[in-house]
């Protein structure tokens, strides 16, 4: 091989490599990640309203939440005690949804589908009917405000009631 053949082989494999590099480059997230392990940041306020039937994580309960662009996996952890109060209570817990994640097409879906389907609005994560047993209409929405996670609950009473709750969680892991 003459030098102008070993230099142009040169060339091409370094622009091979640099393509190739440049395509291993992660792309950066279309939406934030809310993936981790959460407790909560506020226990007494916890506690508190999941003593009332507001929230479904106590103060020593936590979140894992697992991310990827297509799917949000989120497991709750309570302690025994207050497990155990809440089957007595109900006789049943999930502690894990699994949530669909699609990219909007812009094509409205079936009446059930919208009425279950999770959506990005922004760097929002909105969650209608977010938990099975639940016996209200409830959408969950889902944000990072500075390093905390925020989850907002609306719910419908039924005879024009409805509540809000904010939980605030701050990453263990």
């Amino acid at each position: 091989m003459n030098g102008r053949g070993f230099i142009g082989t040169i060339v091409v494999l370094a622009a091979y490599l640099a393509g190739h590099a440049l395509a291993q480059v992660p792309v950066p997230p279309s939406h934030p990640s809310f993936a981790g392990v959460w407790t909560p940041s506020v226990p007494e306020a916890s506690d508190s309203k999941f003593g009332v039937g507001l929230t479904l994580i106590p103060a020593q309960g936590r979140l894992d939440i697992e991310q990827r662009a297509d799917r949000l996996t989120v497991t709750m952890t309570i302690p025994e005690g207050q497990l155990a109060s809440m089957l007595a209570a109900s006789g049943r817990f999930y502690p894990t949804a699994v949530y669909n994640l699609p990219e909007s097409d812009g094509r409205p879906g079936s009446d059930y589908r919208q009425q279950t389907q999770a959506k990005w609005v922004d760097d929002r994560l909105v969650i209608p009917n977010p938990w099975p047993g639940l016996a209200r209409p409830t959408i969950q929405t889902y944000s990072l405000d500075g390093n905390r996670l925020k989850i907002q609950t609306h719910s419908d009473m039924g005879n024009g009631r409805q509540t809000d709750v904010t939980e605030w969680f701050t990453k263990a892991k």
